[in-house]
């Protein structure tokens, strides 16, 4: 179950929708201005038949758009995830090699200090 504000963070992130509202409205208010202004030319249903096709591939296009974008996202997080880890596994490397280089140090101090 989602809490109510993961809702709204994953509705927020999502903005098909408001754009798809926005491709129709346009189109619906072109369609409003079209129709009683194709009374007069012969062209009138190809203009209306422009403008749903028009929004159909806009709205086609926003939708595939967005699944490549939240594919990127994933992609862009396993490959943060990747490097954190390899700067752990190099900062282990490191930690080791600075014990192993201590170790090796310290007797030829002690040998310098006789």
């Amino acid at each position: 179950m989602t809490l109510p504000s993961e809702k709204a963070s994953k509705s927020s992130m999502d903005i098909r929708l408001p754009a798809t509202s926005i491709i129709w409205g346009f189109a619906t208010g072109m369609l409003a201005i079209c129709l009683p202004l194709s009374n007069d030319t012969n062209r009138g249903t190809v203009i209306s038949l422009a403008i749903v096709s028009a929004a159909a591939v806009s709205t086609v296009a926003v939708w595939q758009s967005s699944d490549k974008k939240s594919q990127s996202r994933n992609e862009a997080s396993d490959r943060v995830k990747e490097f954190k880890e390899r700067i752990a596994n190099l900062e282990m490397i490191a930690c080791s090699d600075n014990a192993k280089w201590q170790g090796k140090i310290q007797p030829v101090i002690k040998s310098d200090g006789k």
